[in-house]
């Protein structure tokens, strides 16, 4: 019986709140506004004491918010092997430019990663070239250079 007795006199106590507002709003295109939103809060002030008090949800938001927290991370964690993978495939095409350039059957490896900030980084870049296009190694490193800002490693291969 408490219950309903709170529940009457907060119910009283928001539709004096909705009248003044609604008293002091002043008339026009602002007023359709107002009426709406006081209705919604009267609407709310009259609903969520029955929805609370009759509800047996149960909330676990601690729970939740850790386990959303890790699923972040671990989306955050493979989006950042997945940008990385699809850059070093990107290096790779642009390379081949590069040894199209200079008519070298050569092939590069990059190895990229990635700071605290997400910023992505060429670590390393290795460059195989056959063993008798030798001569083209130091105009293909310099391009490399220019290009990626890293100087490869040249493997001559058989």
């Amino acid at each position: 019986m408490e219950i309903i007795r709170q529940w009457a006199v907060s119910i009283c106590f928001a539709a004096v709140v909705c009248a003044v507002v609604m008293m002091i709003v002043p008339p026009g295109s602002t007023e359709k506004v107002f009426r709406i939103t006081v209705s919604a809060f009267f609407i709310c002030c009259a609903v969520l004491p029955i929805i609370s008090n009759f509800s047996d949800i149960n909330l676990e938001l601690n729970q939740s918010f850790e386990q959303n927290e890790d699923l972040a991370i671990d989306i955050t964690q493979k989006m950042d092997e997945q940008i990385i993978r699809e850059i070093e495939e990107q290096l790779s095409k642009s390379a081949q430019e590069i040894f199209n350039m200079y008519n070298c059957d050569a092939n590069a490896e990059f190895s990229v990663i990635a700071n605290e900030d997400r910023q992505v980084k060429v670590n390393q870049i290795k460059v195989y070239i056959p063993s008798d296009e030798v001569d083209k190694a130091q105009m293909i490193a310099n391009e490399f250079l220019d290009t990626y800002g890293c100087s490869p490693e040249i493997i001559a291969k058989e």
